[in-house]
C-alpha cells in the first residue's frame, strides 16, 4: 500500500486519502476476520503512509476509536494535525 500512496502523491494533483481496514485478513469463504492488529501497529502503519504521500488517512473495517485518537497523537505530535 505504501508503495500506491507514494506512486499516487507522485503522479496526481489530488489529495491522496487513505481509508484501509484494521490490517488484518477477511476470509470472504467463511465470513472471518484473521490475525490481531494493536493500536500500535496501526499508528506505525499509518506513519509510514504519511511519509510516502497520503494527505488524510482513517480508518475502515475493524478499525476502532483508539486507533484513530492513537493517530491523532502520533500526529499532533509531528505537526501534522491536518492528516487525521
Amino acid at each position: 500500500m505504501t508503495e500506491i500512496i507514494g506512486t499516487l502523491h507522485a503522479h496526481s494533483p489530488q489529495a491522496v486519502v487513505v481509508y484501509p481496514n484494521s490490517g488484518e485478513t477477511y476470509d470472504g469463504a467463511t465470513g472471518t476476520w484473521h490475525g490481531t492488529v494493536t493500536c500500535d501497529d496501526y499508528v506505525q502503519a499509518a506513519q509510514t503512509w504519511l511519509a510516502a504521500g497520503a494527505h488524510l488517512i482513517g480508518g475502515c473495517c475493524r478499525t476502532n476509536p483508539a486507533m484513530i485518537a492513537g493517530l491523532r497523537t502520533a500526529f499532533l505530535s509531528k505537526g501534522a494535525d491536518d492528516a487525521i
